[in-house]
């Protein structure tokens, strides 16, 4: 059945609540709108992520000037969001968050590890991007734009992640794999002993084998996250 990206948007917003990956009303997602590509769909500012419906999602120019709605907008997510979609033409969505694994991990000097084969997704495929502040500064696009590279993942230094892809689904599951993959870091380097590091062509051909066209697990795991919602 048809899903509007408005709607996967406002699913994944009650996932990541659900999971845990919210941060009360700091963190934001964003969908390009399917009928004006050149305006996008982005979190109100003010409330909780359970809360979000159709109804609430602002509208926002690709310059990240409100165009429509009633809800407070939060300056430093129009500016992260509108400088990805004045950019990149392919990407359709765009998810920040503050979660937990993946904050501690963008303070460790190392980055991440690639410790399990969902890390490995990541593998020479994660942009960094230094902390500047609370993102107000217009100036700062072009400096993300080129931390973010030709990747679809990035962590922040010092404030958490970013995704962007084609869909609400990719980004979404990104984010949540790359939280993972930062949740077992933390929790393997805890122990204090000794990490078993794969050798760097075993980590690239699993990069490899996630990025081929018969791995379809990702899409099937939306699917399954979004029917427990119902």
């Amino acid at each position: 059945m048809y899903t509007s990206p408005k709607k996967q948007l406002v699913q994944a917003h009650h996932l990541a609540a659900r999971l845990g990956l919210d941060d009360t009303i700091f963190t934001h997602l964003s969908v390009r709108c399917q009928d004006h590509p050149g305006h996008f769909y982005l979190t109100p500012f003010g409330r909780l992520f359970q809360e979000i419906d159709e109804d609430s999602l602002l509208t926002l120019n690709l310059d990240g000037t409100l165009v429509k709605g009633n809800n407070a907008l939060n300056t430093a997510g129009s500016l992260l969001h509108s400088a990805l979609y004045q950019s990149q033409s392919q990407t359709n969505c765009v998810i920040h968050l503050h979660s937990p694994a993946a904050l501690a991990v963008s303070c460790l000097k190392e980055g991440l590890l690639p410790l399990t084969q969902f890390s490995m997704i990541f593998y020479n495929r994660l942009g960094y991007h230094p902390f500047e502040g609370i993102s107000l500064d217009p100036a700062e696009k072009s400096r993300l734009l080129k931390s973010l590279g030709p990747h679809k993942a990035m962590l922040l230094h010092n404030h958490g992640l970013l995704t962007v892809a084609e869909s609400v689904s990719q980004a979404f599951m990104t984010a949540y794999y790359l939280e993972r993959s930062c949740e077992i870091q933390i929790r393997a380097q805890s122990t204090g002993r000794p990490l078993i590091l794969p050798s760097p062509e075993v980590c690239e051909k699993t990069a490899q084998q996630f990025e081929g066209p018969e791995y379809t697990a990702r899409d099937r795991a939306w699917q399954a996250l979004v029917q427990a919602l119902l």
